[in-house]
């Protein structure tokens, strides 16, 4: 059961990775001219990509929802509470980050032509959090190779 949860857990871990890296990029994209380079200046497939992969991002969202309500109602151990700051601060973390990333994203793709205010708002939302989540992600990838350093090189 362990394996099986690990095994889960790890293929989870890297399919969000991977999305959140190529969301990450087709965003840059759209961001401007400075940045454009990265999809080759085709600003129609950097915005059906980066919708596609919120989709995906949406559902990997739902899916990770659903899994810790069950592992909260099968599990008989304690765990450690979500908190900002600590073991399992990460987690809470993304779960913030990746809701106000899709409620910003919606709110931007609901109104792109009627209410300028809200896309204003949901924009600078969107943005900020999305530089926060880098931080986090560089200080993810930071951390985890420190610790393989710690280990050994992640030789037991």
């Amino acid at each position: 059961m362990a394996v099986e949860r690990f095994k889960y857990d790890f293929i989870l871990h890297w399919i969000w990775s991977a999305v959140f890296g190529l969301m990450l990029l087709t965003g840059l994209a759209l961001l401007g001219p400075k940045y454009g380079w990265v999809l080759g200046y085709n600003l129609g497939l950097a915005d059906y990509l980066h919708r596609t992969l919120a989709v995906i991002f949406t559902i990997l969202f739902l899916i990770e929802i659903v899994l810790e309500i069950r592992r909260r109602i099968t599990s008989r151990q304690k765990r450690a509470p979500w908190l900002v700051v600590g073991k399992g601060g990460f987690a809470l973390l993304t779960f913030i980050a990746a809701q106000l990333l899709i409620i910003s994203g919606v709110l931007m793709w609901l109104c792109i032509d009627d209410n300028h205010a809200v896309l204003a708002l949901a924009s600078v939302i969107h943005e900020t959090v999305t530089y926060v989540m880098v931080v986090g992600v560089v200080w993810h990838l930071f951390e985890k190779s420190y610790v393989l350093i710690l280990l050994g090189g992640g030789r037991r």
